[in-house]
């Protein structure tokens, strides 16, 4: 039997999207060709409608208004993004990054940058970055990937 329901894309690989109601359920759709003749990609972070059925599986039906858009990344409807650059090795792209806050400028999206490689806290560098995105960015912390330091600071945010 047929069920409608909603959710959002969490995930899309080779034409499977996979979509989480807000009970935290899963389920793998397609899109429907109605998608392509209106030029319209379903991307993660895409709140949709859409039927499913155990045998069969799921296929979206509508993909609900965007707050906002990416394109590379490419996802919609993000309130945060977490911009990751290495505090050293390899050496960080503020050229990248710079593009990075005009994008979420221009959409409205609080950007967070977040410095890897800080395994021993914080440094004349990893300060020097900071203070250079301050006015830019809603918060820059400190992290290591490797060791944990900065973690709960981050997740906190």
């Amino acid at each position: 039997m047929l069920q409608t329901k909603t959710g959002r894309i969490v995930k899309g690989v080779g034409g499977f999207y996979t979509v989480r109601t807000e009970d935290g359920k899963r389920f793998v759709c397609k899109a429907r060709g109605l998608f392509r003749k209106t030029g319209m990609t379903p991307l993660p972070g895409d709140a949709v409608d859409f039927e499913y059925d155990s045998k069969n599986g799921g296929y979206l039906k509508d993909i609900r208004p965007r707050t906002n858009l990416l394109l590379r990344p490419a996802v919609a409807n993000i309130d945060t993004l977490l911009i990751v650059i290495a505090a050293t090795d390899p050496k960080p792209d503020f050229e990248l990054v710079d593009k990075l806050l005009l994008y979420c400028a221009n959409e409205e999206i609080t950007p967070i940058l977040v410095i890897n490689k800080c395994d021993g806290g914080s440094d004349e560098r990893t300060n020097e970055i900071a203070r250079a995105y301050g006015n830019a960015v809603e918060a820059s912390v400190m992290v290591s990937a490797e060791t944990g330091f900065g973690m709960d600071e981050l997740e906190s945010k």
